[in-house]
């Protein structure tokens, strides 16, 4: 059986100005537009456990994580989601900065739920090139997380 690519450009994600957002609504911001690259990051916090009957080895424990999406873009001044992030996350701090985040992976998996925007990079660099930025969507918690199917994946 053939495997498929899991193209990143599969990925959807969005983000809502209201919170608590439900996944129906219309009011989404699709991320998309100047997206060149995207990396993921459980940022996840361990701890070891030594005892003696290890022998003086340790065993470990996923003790919490936050599951959170880096971007790297070009910036596009017609993007809304774009718009909003740059516009006016950028000049905001604390819970102005909280956003519903809707991420659908290739093969249909959903993850909704409240997060926040950071680490906004406004476009900068040399005169000739695009305006390079980035963002980082945090989920608040745990989102709320809808499996998918890998037919058609």
């Amino acid at each position: 059986m053939a495997k498929n690519f899991l193209l990143q450009h599969n990925f959807g994600f969005d983000i809502n100005k209201k919170v608590d957002a439900e996944d129906t609504g219309n009011d989404w911001l699709k991320l998309g537009s100047g997206i060149k690259g995207m990396e993921i990051d459980n940022n996840e916090e361990s701890e070891e456990f030594y005892y003696y009957d290890g022998g003086g080895n340790a065993e470990s424990a996923v003790t919490g994580q936050q599951k959170s999406f880096e971007f790297e873009c070009d910036r596009d001044y017609n993007d809304p989601a774009q718009n909003y992030i740059f516009n006016t996350l950028a000049h905001t701090i604390g819970p102005e900065r909280d956003v519903a985040i809707r991420v659908t992976y290739p093969d249909g998996t959903k993850l909704i739920g409240p997060g926040t925007v950071t680490d906004i990079k406004e476009p900068s660099g040399e005169a000739n090139k695009r305006g390079e930025c980035g963002f980082t969507l945090k989920f608040a918690g745990k989102p709320k997380i809808t499996a998918g199917s890998a037919v058609g994946v």
